[in-house]
């Protein structure tokens, strides 16, 4: 086959592929899902009830993560950009003024899910199961999960809603729903029977921007 039918068969192929994949995409799995914080949504979170999964905000993609045995060392650490601290603090604002109630707070004890959750809600409580999930062994990889698909299926106490604080990859192994981008929150609503039930997605600056146009 020439060179050129041959590249013209690859590029319709790969068309093809993209447009397969396309429609074959499951809602949850969606990364433009993100909605707008309507009105009937902060009403629901006023009253309570919800899982929010919070990806840690924007990081400083000059830095990486060079020791994982002392997570308390964030020199070693991806961390914080300015913008991304910026993003926490507007979070927890934003939280504060639409009156949204949080009650129990965890994060990965990565510096950034840590500083993400201390910015916003100026308390946090660290757990090792929700350790980033990438590059672990099956074992691993199982055990995060685990703890991870039970905090989300743990009702709030009355009156409240749940934070977690964590990576991508982890919420993508319990969800299939990729976090994106850093700082988007993810909500769910836990069922009686132990499952979860996905609401929302929301964008790191709207909560302080809805909070400002009300």
């Amino acid at each position: 086959m020439p060179t050129t039918y041959l590249r013209m068969a690859l590029v319709v192929l790969a068309m093809t592929i993209a447009a397969a994949a396309k429609a074959e995409q499951k809602p949850g799995d969606a990364t433009n899902r993100i909605a707008a914080l309507s009105a009937k949504l902060v009403a629901g979170l006023v009253k309570g009830g919800y899982v929010i999964y919070l990806r840690h905000t924007a990081t400083d993609r000059k830095t990486g993560d060079f020791d994982r045995r002392n997570l308390k060392n964030c020199v070693m650490q991806r961390i914080l950009s300015t913008r991304g601290r910026r993003q926490a603090t507007n979070i927890g604002d934003g939280f504060r003024k639409l009156r949204i109630p949080v009650g129990k707070i965890v994060s990965s004890p990565y510096c950034r899910c840590m500083d993400t959750a201390r910015l916003a809600f100026g308390r946090v409580t660290a757990s090792r199961g929700l350790m980033f999930a990438l590059n672990n062994d099956k074992t691993e990889t199982a055990r995060l999960s685990k703890t991870l698909r039970g905090l989300m299926a743990t009702s709030p106490a009355p009156g409240t809603n749940t934070v977690i604080v964590g990576h991508t990859w982890n919420l993508h192994d319990v969800t299939k729903i990729w976090a994106k981008p850093e700082g988007v929150a993810v909500i769910f609503r836990p069922r009686r029977d132990g499952t979860i039930s996905y609401v929302a997605t929301v964008h790191p600056d709207a909560w302080i921007k809805t909070a400002l146009a009300n």
